[in-house]
């Protein structure tokens, strides 16, 4: 069998598009056309123009992507990525940081400890909570990554099974079980159990569904 190959990309450096078995990136890296590669580790910034169809990716540092982002497993971020209004769709993803400007976020397991604006999160499983929560995004490298004080996060519509926010301002939660934890702002839930309120939360209105 074929040991698949992986290709580091190191400081500086700007490429047209490619297909990669798999991709180490130390630097920053910018790509002018699609990329298509297994695993995408990357310390450091990429910045793809066009869409990325990945098997999983972890990265340290910032991604920009101008297209939209299909992952076959699991996302992992340590940082910032910035979707441009585009969408993610992975198996598994799990932020430590900020995911800006989506248009979709979708996956089995979204678990996001940070900052997140999107029109709308679909999972199994969706997980929003404040870097507080999570004492290793509060050491002095995020800070220094992260100077800016905790923001409330702005999603239109989050639709799951099991929902448990905490400082996020929604216009409609659809879902089974729903927590709602502190300085939350929800216009409309729709729930089959009845949701979890914290006090220091406000919700609009919620209407059970018929099981």
């Amino acid at each position: 069998m074929k040991k698949e190959t992986t290709e580091r990309l190191d400081g500086f450096v700007a490429l047209d598009g490619n297909n990669f078995n798999n991709l180490k990136i130390d630097g920053e890296v910018t790509f002018s056309n699609d990329i298509n590669t297994g695993v995408l580790d990357i310390d450091g910034k990429i910045v793809c123009k066009k869409n990325a169809s990945i098997k999983s990716i972890h990265l340290n540092g910032v991604g920009q992507f101008e297209g939209d982002m299909s992952v076959d497993d699991k996302v992992t971020i340590d940082g910032k990525l910035l979707l441009g209004g585009n969408s993610v769709k992975a198996s598994e993803i799990i932020v430590d940081g900020t995911v800006e400007a989506a248009k979709d976020i979708i996956g089995n397991n979204i678990e996001i400890d940070g900052y997140v604006d999107a029109i709308n999160i679909k999972g199994k499983n969706v997980s929003i909570s404040d870097w507080k929560k999570n004492s290793k995004v509060f050491n002095s490298i995020a800070k220094r990554l992260f100077p800016e004080k905790i923001r409330i996060s702005k999603v239109e519509n989050i639709c799951g099974e099991s929902i448990d926010i905490s400082d996020t301002k929604v216009d409609t939660i659809d879902g089974k079980n729903i927590s709602i934890g502190k300085n939350c702002e929800v216009k409309r839930i729709i729930c089959e159990a009845a949701p979890v309120i914290h006090k220091d939360s406000i919700v609009g209105e919620i209407v059970r569904k018929t099981v």
